[in-house]
């Protein structure tokens, strides 16, 4: 860690740099000349529907759908546990997707890993690859083709930071 982060951890511990008011140093143009980088929001992102918690209900939802399906398994629970999950993560994505692309926090991998997911999904309901291993390169190989583009998305947004 160098001088300066040391500073600038001390300044904001110490009260110095809070509140709505920038420090002097701030508006300092960085080293050479050029701005530095805008900061990335401090809160979450609110969703386009902000009053209404829907990722929160659809948690709620697929939750209460799993443990029904745990609790009455011979009376069709396996499927209610199968739509429980896909509603409860249905929630969690969308949180995921909206901080993602706000530059709030970083979710590059989740996301790469849900786009290979609905490839592989797409080639296997379409026949296209039966084996396990041709599902597993599809997967790894949109994994890999969509990782690049969300990061390079994430660092735009949240103003050159790689991870938050």
């Amino acid at each position: 860690m160098g001088r300066r982060s040391r500073r600038r951890r001390a300044e904001v511990a110490s009260g110095g740099a809070t509140g709505g008011a920038r420090s002097a140093r701030s508006s300092v143009p960085a080293r050479g000349g050029e701005r530095s980088a805008p900061t990335p929001p401090a809160e979450r992102p609110a969703p386009p529907w902000a009053p209404f918690p829907l990722s929160e209900l659809l948690v709620l939802g697929g939750t209460v759908m799993i443990v029904w399906g745990l609790f009455d398994w011979e009376g069709g629970g396996q499927t209610r546990v199968g739509v429980g999950l896909a509603v409860a993560a249905l929630g969690g994505l969308e949180v995921a997707v909206r901080e993602h692309v706000a530059g709030y926090r970083s979710h590059t991998t989740l996301l790469a890993a849900i786009s290979g997911l609905l490839c592989s999904s797409v080639v296997a309901a379409t026949g296209i690859a039966t084996r396990l291993w041709q599902l597993a390169l599809v997967f790894a190989l949109a994994m890999a083709g969509s990782f690049v583009p969300l990061q390079r998305l994430f660092v735009r947004r949240s103003g050159g930071l790689w991870f938050r």
